[in-house]
């Protein structure tokens, strides 16, 4: 670790920063920072140039036409507009504001009063020319941070000469807060003061912990270091970075490294990637099934497909989430991983059948503790058997995926289940990094048009059983279906005596709960079922019901602890092949074909059906495509 020396303004090393007592900057960087490179050169600049003073040479001519009066007074003046041109950069006066500043901290600690003797500037103190120090300053800044007296934030934008009520608005909106680096430069330190622009004191971390949580939703007992961060959720450590923006894609990654106590080499380039392999090496050592809430409590507009979150800002609605019970010890949940499937010991939810199609995986949090958040998984036949037994090796070679635009769910506690068609399980199933499916059965596939899309109002916020969903994200897949599956809520095709031979047959029946993007609280239930016609656009017959019922929280544990058909029967509103357009609880809702429109009621937002299809025709085209 390098530090700058606060009395001689000179930089020195420490294999262990422990015996160095340094005050440590957080800021935004600017257009022009001061790098490790120039302010040496600057204490280059200025040892040359007393150098040059004690020269006898250099106070006056010796002679006319003194030709080394001459040359020193030129490299003096070089060497002064040098020094010059680093010192006008504001990076340079934010370093000396940041030395001044330390040598005034004292920091009272455990019956000990602290002071600094060192200050520690990302900006000059890595050699970022270096790949390997950057890579080793990366992976060990959460414990500098940890390490330091105290962590001085400059807020560049706030003004002085504020009262108190403008001073919080403009910290409020202060950038600072919106970057990813300068998270874990909040939560490491245990000391951390913000300053002004002029370098003014406004607020130490602990004494103004409740408007930090405001900004950051990040919890006042983490902030006043009454809680352990180690004993923090994962997806909500997620949350507090998923509106922080970074420069380079890969750094929304490497900026929470320390944050999750791991270490992984920095592949600048992989884009992406980055944050895909921190997920992997969080679960792997954590064991926290918690990372995979992501999508929980949020409209999720993008088609991401997948077990791992594309990015944090896909975990923006877990920032209430809790884990039900921390182990001691390391985790063994994760018991293998390679390019394609991961394998995870865990707890889950099935319907008693032979024939599996899905389950609700327990992810181990919740955000109400008579709650439960479960993950919806798919079976992919692509991965071996259809036949799913409790043994290991079975399981072991059945893979299961999460579907594309799938989104944890909440259930109420086990108590309520209906046992004779739901039953716990614990064992490993292996489950798709990425999805593997099978292609689009377009002659069997209702597209949902006007749904999942950023100028849409309609959100599909759950789809029961989750196998209907199709690998668009927006549409119902029921050719990839086989009707011999049973689930709780489905329909036998024909009643009465089943033998071995012909065993019964169930249609397709999906339950769809779409909410308003605008309008809290506006929310139906879309109920599609495949009639039994050899002509496929006359064979769509669709409903809608209200939501929420009976205080279900949602389609899934409706299933568990009522008969769905039963529970919505008498309640609905029916779009067939004669009545082809309903407004219901804000929406317009038109069947035609084998697609069904939802808009926003009366057409308020100004669109047709037709317009509405445009903005996704291409997407569902393409998607197929690619399938």
């Amino acid at each position: 670790m390098r530090l700058l020396n606060i009395e001689t303004m000179r930089m020195e090393e420490f294999v262990d920063e422990t015996v160095a007592s340094y005050a440590i900057l957080s800021h935004r960087w600017g257009q022009d920072e001061v790098s490790l490179q120039e302010w040496n050169r600057v204490q280059e600049i200025e040892a040359k140039m007393r150098t040059i003073m004690t020269h006898h040479a250099f106070k006056a001519p010796r002679h006319e036409n003194d030709y080394w009066h001459e040359s020193l007074q030129e490299q003096y003046h070089e060497l002064e507009e040098e020094k010059a041109t680093v010192k006008r950069k504001t990076g340079y006066s934010k370093i000396v504001s940041c030395v001044e500043m330390a040598r005034n901290q004292k920091i009272s600690r455990e019956e000990e009063v602290h002071s600094c003797s060192f200050v520690w500037i990302d900006t000059c103190c890595i050699d970022k020319t270096n790949s390997a120090e950057l890579s080793e300053a990366i992976n060990s800044m959460f414990r500098w941070y940890r390490n330091a007296v105290v962590c001085l934030v400059y807020l560049a934008d706030v003004p002085t000469n504020l009262g108190q009520d403008e001073m919080e608005s403009k910290v409020r909106k202060s950038n600072w807060f919106e970057r990813g680096w300068t998270l874990q430069e909040l939560l490491a330190p245990e000391s951390v003061k913000f300053f002004n622009q002029c370098w003014e004191f406004l607020f130490d971390k602990t004494k103004k912990s409740d408007l930090i949580k405001e900004i950051t939703c990040i919890d006042d007992r983490i902030l006043e270091g009454r809680d352990s961060l180690a004993l923090t959720c994962t997806a909500t450590k997620m949350s507090w970075a998923a509106s922080r923006t970074t420069t380079r894609k890969e750094d929304l990654a490497y900026c929470l490294l320390g944050i999750f106590d791991v270490n992984m080499p920095l592949l600048y380039g992989e884009g992406d990637k980055a944050f895909v392999r921190l997920q992997e090496e969080i679960i792997r050592q954590s064991g926290d099934l918690s990372i995979f809430a992501w999508g929980y409590n949020s409209s999720m507009d993008n088609a991401t497909n997948g077990i791992f979150a594309p990015s944090p800002a896909f975990f923006i609605g877990c920032y209430d989430l809790s884990e039900y019970e921390r182990r001691s010890g390391p985790s063994r949940a994760v018991i293998t991983m390679n390019n394609i499937t991961l394998s995870v010991r865990l707890s889950y939810l099935r319907p008693k059948t032979d024939r599996l199609s899905f389950i609700y995986a327990y992810l181990r949090c919740f955000d109400d503790p008579k709650n439960t958040i479960v993950l919806p998984l798919v079976m992919n036949l692509g991965g071996g058997h259809s036949q799913f037994g409790s043994d290991v090796e079975s399981t072991m070679s059945v893979w299961f995926e999460r579907r594309a635009g799938t989104q944890p769910i909440a259930i109420s506690g086990r108590l309520g289940m209906d046992t004779e068609k739901w039953m716990d399980e614990n064992c490993i199933i292996s489950v798709l990094k990425k999805e593997h499916g099978q292609s689009l059965h377009f002659s069997d596939t209702i597209f949902l048009s006007g749904v999942n899309h950023p100028s849409l109002k309609a959100v599909v916020d759950e789809v029961y059983p989750p196998h209907f969903w199709g690998e668009s994200a927006k549409a119902l897949d029921f050719g990839s279906d086989d009707k011999r599956i049973w689930y709780p809520g489905a329909i036998n095709r024909k009643k009465g005596f089943f033998s071995r031979r012909s065993p019964p047959k169930y249609e397709p029946l999906a339950y769809i709960r779409i909410s308003h993007r605008s309008k809290e609280g506006s929310q139906m239930v879309l109920i599609v079922r495949q009639l039994d016609s050899e002509d496929f656009e006359r064979n769509i017959e669709a409903r809608v019901a209200e939501w929420p019922v009976r205080g279900y929280l949602s389609l899934a544990d409706f299933a568990l602890r009522d008969d769905l058909n039963r529970g919505y029967e008498g309640g609905i509103g029916g779009l067939d092949l004669s009545v082809q357009r309903i407004e219901f609880c804000g929406f317009l809702v038109v069947c035609s074909g084998t697609t069904i429109t939802i808009s926003e009621s009366g057409e308020a937002n100004g669109r047709s059906k037709n317009s509405v299809n445009n903005i996704e025709a291409q997407e569902i085209v393409d998607g197929g495509q690619q399938r």
